[in-house]
């Protein structure tokens, strides 16, 4: 399943739809943040994309909105608002595909580890993001530019 957390930004909408129909398999479904989405089916690992931000002085990593006008979530606040998709009675694996998502600062976590924070506690499976800026397509899961949080 892949859920875009940036609704305004077309062209990442159409690039995860496109990876949706190409790749079924690996990426299921395609959901935008704002809209209804279902829990995780059994067997898919989890997707994640939008626009990331880097953290900086006493804020943590985000994804969300690129424009200043809209807060975007950091990793914690992005588990706490999709935890009730993710099964808590099987491993699941997921994947946060946004600019900076496993960038770490001397002094801050990045958004991969500040998700896990939530997930460790009651979830299982591993998290995984990329460093430095991302184009608009969400790599395989077997792709080596994945960090394990």
């Amino acid at each position: 399943m892949i859920i875009v957390l940036s609704p305004a930004d077309q062209t990442i909408i159409d690039s995860a739809r496109r990876q949706s129909t190409n790749d079924h398999r690996i990426y299921g479904d395609i959901y935008v943040m704002g809209e209804y989405i279902p829990r995780l089916p059994g067997g898919e690992n989890l997707f994640f994309t939008g626009h990331g931000s880097p953290p900086s002085g006493g804020d943590l990593a985000q994804i969300g909105y690129e424009d200043a006008d809209h807060l975007g979530l950091d990793g914690l606040e992005l588990f706490e608002n999709f935890q009730e998709i993710i099964p808590a009675d099987r491993s699941v694996d997921v994947y946060i595909d946004a600019c900076y998502a496993a960038n770490v600062r001397f002094g801050s976590f990045s958004l991969i580890e500040t998700f896990r924070s939530g997930f460790d506690v009651t979830r299982n499976g591993a998290v995984y993001g990329r460093i430095g800026a991302v184009g608009t397509l969400i790599p395989k899961p077997n792709d080596p530019s994945w960090i394990r949080a």
